[in-house]
């Protein structure tokens, strides 16, 4: 019983090394909020990603100062909607405190847990590192913004057709 007992205590031991590893390998942490009690858990990750001190302790203080302070009003009015809704959680925000020039975007998706009574009593949740595709939304928004510009400047339009789909776009002249 005793061996077995050890067993489970290293692969348990094991999922949560191979949790860590997971979390850190993909820019990722895990978040709980106890309603009842407004208690916070944090992953390790979410306080680089937060980029707060190690020794922070998990609060919804904390975490709104690490919230860039242009986006702090519409993700805390969208926090307090959903929460007045009873609906998942899901924001998106920059972070504060990182040095000029650089740039993190943060996404969240948080469950709602319900008790007996379908009261929700607690929220459960992930946060993922979406800095590369705000990147990348930039920049498709750029060219897009420089091809309009060519083709109102020739006083052109311009069209496609997916020969599969058969779905056609085009500009509007």
């Amino acid at each position: 019983q005793q061996d077995l007992n050890d067993a489970l205590g290293d692969l348990q031991l094991t999922e949560q090394v191979r949790l860590a590893q997971a979390l850190n390998l993909s820019n990722a942490g895990l978040w709980e909020w106890d309603l009842s009690t407004d208690r916070i858990y944090w992953s390790d990750t979410l306080r680089n990603l937060y980029a707060l001190e190690a020794s922070t302790p998990p609060s919804y203080d904390n975490w709104l100062k690490s919230v860039h302070e242009d986006d702090r009003l519409m993700v805390t009015a969208r926090l307090h909607e959903m929460l007045r809704l009873e609906q998942e959680i899901n924001l998106e925000w920059r972070v504060a405190n990182l040095p000029v020039g650089k740039e993190r975007w943060l996404f969240t998706n948080g469950k709602p847990l319900r008790d007996a009574q379908d009261k929700i009593i607690f929220y459960r949740g992930v946060v993922l590192d979406i800095s590369e595709r705000k990147k990348q939304e930039t920049h498709l928004q750029e060219k897009q913004q420089q091809l309009d510009f060519a083709l109102d400047t020739l006083r052109a339009g311009a069209w496609t057709l997916d020969l599969q789909t058969h779905v056609m776009q085009r500009t509007e002249l």
